[in-house]
């Protein structure tokens, strides 16, 4: 009985799993789209765009509606959607329907997400659901993470994510993290550079560089950079720099690149300089037992 009851389950769950694979297609640029669509590298814009072409996979025509939830939102930023027509911000379900034959295919422009960054860095997630308005069991749904930077970091040819890790086998008297930097914006920007030290090495060192080098008492620069729209720094304009001193760990530096005009303007990346020792201490052995 058990095990008559456990295959209706798993036939059931397979039928709506079936039936919500095969409603509807997403495409973007020819492209067929999974569960998560993730829009970034992109030169920072007013707007970013997610416009995907819908099909109806049935064989029936279908009365399509679509619904927009929030999963995780920068503060300050905003998003709408369109369908059929388009809608405020503060509205989550399409007013109007989109009637669908059997294999028709939206025009480029029917649906379309709409994420507006208004400065802010960070990563927005929205999950857009397609589905029959006459039977919300067959839908599709979509999650879109608009990843918006103000600044932009490469190191050795890689873009940079939030954070970076510089590490040496050895001991060494300085490891250095000279990144370029690249303002994403569509503005001109006067920037600054703000280290905060999150976990030092005690006896280690730290400064940094932003178009002239720093002590290492000093946390904010006092020269700024103008940076034009999408304009990239030289190498070496700004580097950190990390002196062990002998001493071996994890020292974590925060370093934030702002516009001195306009401080929502900015982006923290955090660089973990690691040494490790060159040779075992005694002390590490101490306690440790050693089996032929």
């Amino acid at each position: 009985m058990m095990k008559k009851l456990l295959l209706s389950i798993f036939f059931i769950i397979a039928t709506v799993l079936y039936v919500n694979a095969q409603t509807f297609k997403l495409t973007w640029d020819g492209t067929q789209l999974g569960d998560t669509v993730v829009i970034k590298d992109v030169s920072f814009v007013s707007e970013m765009l997610f416009d995907p072409i819908v099909t109806n996979l049935t064989s029936s025509d279908i009365k399509v509606k679509v619904r927009r939830t929030n999963i995780s939102e920068v503060e300050s930023t905003q998003n709408y959607f369109c369908w059929v027509a388009c809608y405020a911000p503060f509205i989550d379900e399409s007013l109007e329907y989109f009637v669908m034959g059997p294999g028709v295919s939206s025009a480029q422009d029917a649906f379309s997400g709409h994420y507006t960054p208004l400065s802010y860095s960070g990563t927005t997630i929205v999950e857009y659901m397609f589905y029959n308005m006459d039977d919300e069991s067959q839908n599709l749904k979509v999650y879109v993470k608009y990843v918006a930077n103000n600044f932009q970091l490469t190191w050795n040819g890689e873009p940079m994510g939030a954070s970076v890790s510089v590490s040496a086998e050895f001991i060494v008297g300085e490891l250095v993290f000279n990144p370029i930097v690249r303002n994403s914006t569509d503005s001109t920007l006067k920037v600054k550079v703000r280290r905060t030290n999150l976990i030092v090495v005690e006896g280690s060192e730290n400064y940094f560089q932003w178009v002239l080098p720093y002590e290492d008492s000093t946390n904010v620069s006092i020269e700024y950079l103008e940076m034009a729209p999408g304009a990239s720094t030289e190498v070496d304009l700004f580097s950190g720099h990390y002196k062990p001193n002998g001493n071996a760990g994890t020292t974590s530096v925060e370093y934030t690149f702002f516009d001195i005009d306009y401080e929502i303007i900015y982006q923290k990346f955090v660089v973990n300089y690691t040494s490790l020792p060159d040779a075992i201490d005694e002390s590490i052995l101490k306690g440790v037992h050693f089996s032929a």
